[in-house]
Parts: structure tokens; C-alpha cells; sequence
């Protein structure tokens, strides 16, 4: 057997090298998304959070309570039928 039969075909070698580097741009590509995600999204919220100086976690009042716990908004009464029906 020869070594010509078996080395890949122009078109495999070509469409190998296309995947590396189409890959090498994925992986740029997500690291831009991400930081974009943070920069404009997630970073101004907590910067808006920070100035306004809102509790969203309710966590200023756990000292004064005894306990973290607050009643479920659910207007309706649990019963057996409701709870097989998950959804």
C-alpha cells in the first residue's frame, strides 16, 4: 500500500484548516459577546443599583427580624389536585 492513498484529499486538508480557523474566530467572537453583554447590560445595572442605593434583596431589614422569611404571593390554597398538575 501506498502513502498516497493514504494521505487526505485536497479538499479534507482545505476544509480542516477552514474549521481551525473558523474556530480561532469563535472563540474571539465569544469573548467580544460577553464583554459587550457586561459592558452594556450588566455593568450599568449595578452602577444604577449602587447610585440609587436600592435594596433588591430586601437585606437592610434581616437584622432587625428574626427571620428571612416572607409569605408566597400565591393567591390560591394548596390542595392535593393542584399539586399533581405541575404545570
Amino acid at each position: 500500500m501506498s502513502q498516497e492513498h493514504l494521505r487526505p484529499g485536497v479538499w479534507r486538508r482545505l476544509f480542516d484548516s477552514w474549521l481551525a480557523i473558523v474556530a480561532r474566530f469563535g472563540e474571539v467572537q465569544t469573548q467580544v459577546l460577553v464583554a459587550g453583554v457586561y459592558l452594556l447590560v450588566i455593568g450599568p445595572m449595578g452602577v444604577f443599583v449602587a447610585v440609587t442605593r436600592r435594596d433588591l434583596l430586601h437585606k437592610r431589614t434581616l437584622g432587625v427580624r428574626d427571620s428571612a422569611w416572607s409569605p408566597a404571593d400565591s393567591v390560591t390554597t394548596p390542595d392535593l389536585e393542584r399539586a399533581k398538575r405541575l404545570f
